[in-house]
């Protein structure tokens, strides 16, 4: 579970140019988004037509994590995932056209169509998984837990399929992306 403060704060999320000139509003906190919250994790696609970010919103203690999308122009934000449980991370394609979230499971969102595929559920903590993409995009790598002891490292297609492992058990954890 991801932690959360008894605050009351809300976001809301603007745009502005570095050279001045004024600034526009592209999200601001859902009424239903508990008694607090943050953006974060934002990020423009290549195109820099869209913004991608990251919310997680605190009620009693407990928290959920959504991922959206909003023109960078202003507009309607669409929901790319969530609500999921706790602490939650994310990384973009080159290419902006998908979306490779952590929390809990790791998924692939093609951010057009907000289509969801789970790749894995990898054992040990949110916070514990490390995720990172291959050079060309298609694929996912990630390093977990593997058994009490030890981590593995796996590789994923980045549009679903069969997770292998790439390497034998370590033994450190954190020493292998």
């Amino acid at each position: 579970e991801g932690s959360c403060s008894s605050g009351t704060g809300k976001y809301r999320l603007y745009i502005s140019l570095v050279t001045g000139g004024g600034s526009t509003l592209l999200s601001t906190t859902d009424e239903t988004a508990g008694t607090s919250s943050e953006a974060f994790g934002i990020s423009f696609t290549p195109d820099g037509q869209t913004v991608i970010f990251q919310t997680r919103a605190c009620t009693n203690f407990s928290s959920e994590t959504y991922a959206y999308s909003v023109p960078s122009t202003g507009g309607n934000k669409t929901k790319l995932v969530g609500p999921l449980s706790g602490f939650a991370y994310a990384l973009m394609t080159k290419d902006g056209k998908r979306l490779i979230y952590k929390a809990g499971v790791l998924l692939s969102v093609d951010i057009s169509t907000t289509n969801v595929i789970t790749l894995a559920e990898p054992q040990g903590t949110n916070e514990g998984v490390i995720v990172r993409l291959s050079v060309d995009d298609k694929r996912v790598i990630y390093h977990a837990k593997s058994g009490d002891s030890g981590a593995e490292i796996f590789s994923v297609p980045i549009t679903g399929g069969v997770p292998v492992t790439i390497n034998v058990p370590l033994t450190n954890f954190y020493s292998a992306l």
